[in-house]
């Protein structure tokens, strides 16, 4: 390649090594000093870089790399194949590409999250707070939603009918795992049903620092319920995953699966919060269990950021709700005959037994008798 940018260094390293000092790192470092000081490259000029720089990112140590990857990280025209190298290379190397590099895209890092694990999640996650943050450095600020009071169309019935309750306890965990939640108005139907920023709007009203005494003896879930939701999530097991939640929260089959099926994902951090998932376990599961949801990185980490301002009180207060809604579903439960005319027969049998006695006839004998004569 003919470029005064990016001379042909292939006969600098030829002789280095023949004359047994080895100037690769430094090679590397003014090769990228140069790269990054010209804005627009020709078709030419990446590949070139690109070639050169994989070829000695290879051969190097770890300081040489990391000052590399500082170099690219915020360099609008750093060469894909060359960021995602570095984002799947030590930490050390990896954080300020995960954290600011442009080249990289949706698909590079659920598979660095997935490959690399929750450090590597993490920094991922801070690229997705800095994205929403402005100009002079400091985070936007996040207007709290408008008390659902001042909707009344909208509002839900908890957010009145919670100010006669008891003042605000702290939240205590029972020592039985499995402590059923009483039953409540239905605001975790009207959960479900509604869109995201409803939804939003009523987590935001739900933190009103009160707790029922069945909600307070809710019990998070164990270690060994997490580790087994966890392992359904991550062998793309949704139906187990279900069957799990519905033990664990004590909720219905029903519900469980509007749940886990929600491409939002909102219902799923209200569950998660419920039970005490950890995020690092929270994020895995994400990126595994609802393909929809998994897919995008931005997606997922707008959960987590939900998951970590969501308080516990108003996960349970749903989860209550959710609750007593299986609660109300199985007294609603009727017996239904095992045949189809069982209940007409019974009738027609009382008729004919009481048509007898009035008539002076006698009864007929019943049908066991009949049978064992």
């Amino acid at each position: 390649m003919k470029s005064a940018t990016l001379p042909n260094l292939d006969g600098l390293i030829g002789l280095a090594r023949r004359d047994g000092v080895d100037v690769r790192p430094t090679l590397v470092r003014v090769l990228t000093d140069l790269y990054v000081q010209k804005r627009g490259h020709t078709h030419d000029e990446a590949h070139r870089y690109t070639e050169l720089t994989l070829s000695l990112l290879a051969a190097v140590d770890v300081p040489t790399r990391a000052a590399v990857a500082k170099k690219l990280a915020t360099y609008a025209e750093a060469p894909h194949l060359v960021a995602r190298r570095l984002a799947r290379d030590v930490f050390e190397v990896a954080e300020p590409i995960l954290k600011f590099s442009p080249s990289l895209t949706s698909d590079d890092l659920l598979e660095v999250i997935r490959d690399f694990g929750p450090r590597y999640a993490s920094a991922i996650g801070e690229r997705h707070r800095l994205a929403r943050q402005g100009l002079d450095g400091t985070a936007a600020a996040i207007e709290p939603p408008t008390p659902v009071e001042a909707h009344p169309a909208t509002a839900p019935p908890q957010a009145r009918l919670r100010q006669a309750e008891e003042p605000p306890i702290p939240p205590a965990k029972a020592s039985v795992a499995g402590a059923a939640l009483g039953p409540r108005v239905p605001i975790g139907e009207h959960f479900l049903a509604a869109g995201s920023t409803e939804r939003r709007l009523m987590l935001a009203n739900l933190q009103d620092g009160t707790l029922t005494p069945a909600e307070r003896a809710f019990a998070a879930a164990t270690s060994e319920a997490i580790r087994q939701l966890e392992e359904d999530a991550l062998a793309r097991r949704p139906a187990a995953f279900v069957d799990g939640l519905e033990r664990f929260l004590l909720v219905s089959a029903a519900t469980a699966e509007r749940i886990v099926d929600d491409e939002t994902g909102e219902p799923l951090i209200v569950a998660a919060k419920a039970l005490g998932i950890p995020c690092a376990v929270l994020l895995r599961i994400l990126l595994f269990l609802n393909p929809v949801i998994g897919h995008s990185v931005d997606r997922v980490f707008d959960l987590v950021d939900l998951y970590e301002q969501l308080s516990t009180e108003a996960a349970l207060h749903l989860v209550s709700s959710w609750q007593g809604a299986a609660t109300q579903e199985k007294r609603t439960v009727r017996h239904q005959p095992l045949h189809y005319d069982d209940e007409t027969r019974g009738a027609r049998r009382t008729f004919e037994h009481a048509r007898r006695v009035s008539e002076g006839r006698p009864a007929p004998a019943p049908q066991s008798e009949r049978a064992g004569g």
